[in-house]
């Protein structure tokens, strides 16, 4: 049977792992937002000319984006809760060792300018809503143009 020790770097190594899977999907998903929502408008625009088609097309593109927000919040929920665990098994491990800094925002230096104390992951959040909430407001007044045509 593995002592405590192994069984604590085994699980270390398994967080550590999920806090890069985490992070990677977190920077693939506004990549893959901003091909969808491009898509979808140049579409829209330019191959469809009936109102309610193209509302509709717009209002599908809303709801990928709304799905994808919401993925990437869980995503960086699911990552923070990385982050706290691996600082309390690095508290744990014996003392000597370097601890790493993984966030900007917890760290010895304080930032020196507004541009360093913005955190990407609430830009990237903010910006994914916005992309969905941009087309929500296409899609609407699509609606209301067929309505009055």
């Amino acid at each position: 049977m593995n002592s405590k020790g192994d069984l604590r770097s085994i699980q270390y190594t398994q967080l550590s792992e999920d806090y890069r899977l985490y992070d990677r999907l977190i920077w693939q998903i506004p990549s893959v937002l901003v091909l969808i929502c491009s898509a979808v408008i140049g579409v829209s625009y330019s191959a469809i000319t009936d109102h309610w088609a193209r509302g509709a097309l717009l209002m599908i593109g809303f709801s990928l984006a709304l799905a994808l927000g919401l993925a990437l919040v869980k995503h960086r929920f699911f990552q923070a809760t990385r982050i706290d665990v691996l600082k309390t098994l690095e508290e744990d491990l014996t003392t000597g060792l370097i601890k790493v800094q993984r966030t900007t925002h917890q760290g010895p230096k304080k930032p020196k300018n507004c541009l360093e104390r913005q955190h990407a992951g609430r830009w990237m959040i903010g910006v994914t809503f916005f992309m969905g909430l941009v087309q929500l407001v296409l899609s609407i007044a699509n609606f209301v143009l067929a309505l009055t045509d």
